[in-house]
């Protein structure tokens, strides 16, 4: 029996016939790539047309979620495989995340049901979490005490960072930040000062830090290795 030729030149084009509708379209145009590093140009696209791909893609998609098992390894598979692709491609995730969120604003309408959403989402998350909207509304963060602004003398801010991190290993508290949470200090403060990354602190705020932690300058700075804040101290008191 003689095998049927489904690919066809004509002109400069070439033409094949889907393998499922039979209907012959342009090869370049309306199939997808296969093999893009395939010799012969007819190797490089598949038998089946776009359109016949998206319907049986489509149909097998409404198959899978028919069934709450299969939807569920369905969505595993998906969401594994876009953290995958997220990870791969940083910049275009987030060239792409951006123009998602310019098109959504520019539409009004779109805009509030995106709003709208994100609500549901969050009410959703915290019943998932055994809480209520109406709970969560009553509960308040520890309020953070904003020191004073006051032109006072500068003193190295290493060993105050050192000293409230071993504080908070010390105390049952259950780590660094709700032992500032406790105490009313910025955690993120306290870290830049232990690592370095601030050089300085105010004396009016390290005394204060000082108090409310019950914490003796001279542990925290020797006063052979800092005469200065020795002095600075020395003078306050």
């Amino acid at each position: 029996m003689k095998r049927e030729r489904t690919s066809r030149k004509v002109g400069r084009r070439w033409r094949r016939k889907c393998s499922y509708c039979r209907v012959e379209k342009d090869l370049i145009t309306g199939f997808t790539h296969r093999n893009r590093k395939a010799k012969s140009i007819l190797e490089r696209y598949s038998y089946e047309c776009k359109a016949c791909a998206v319907k049986r893609q489509a149909e097998r998609r409404r198959a899978l979620m028919a069934d709450p098992e299969t939807a569920r390894e369905e969505r595993a598979r998906k969401n594994a495989w876009q953290r995958s692709w997220r990870e791969r491609h940083p910049e275009q995730y987030r060239a792409q995340l951006k123009r998602y969120q310019e098109s959504v604003r520019a539409n009004p309408e779109r805009y509030q049901r995106a709003l709208e959403n994100r609500r549901i989402d969050y009410r959703l998350g915290l019943e998932r979490n055994g809480a209520s909207l109406e709970e969560r509304k009553w509960q308040t963060r520890p309020q953070q005490v904003k020191f004073p602004k006051k032109q006072s003398k500068e003193i190295p801010a290493q060993p105050l960072g050192s000293a409230v991190v071993e504080a908070s290993k010390r105390s049952q508290a259950g780590g660094l930040k709700p032992f500032c949470a406790k105490h009313g200090i910025h955690e993120r403060t306290i870290f830049a000062w232990a690592t370095g990354e601030r050089k300085s602190v105010r004396f009016h705020v390290a005394e204060d830090i000082l108090v409310r932690l019950g914490l003796f300058w001279h542990d925290v700075w020797p006063p052979d290795e800092y005469p200065e804040v020795e002095a600075e101290f020395a003078s306050a008191e």
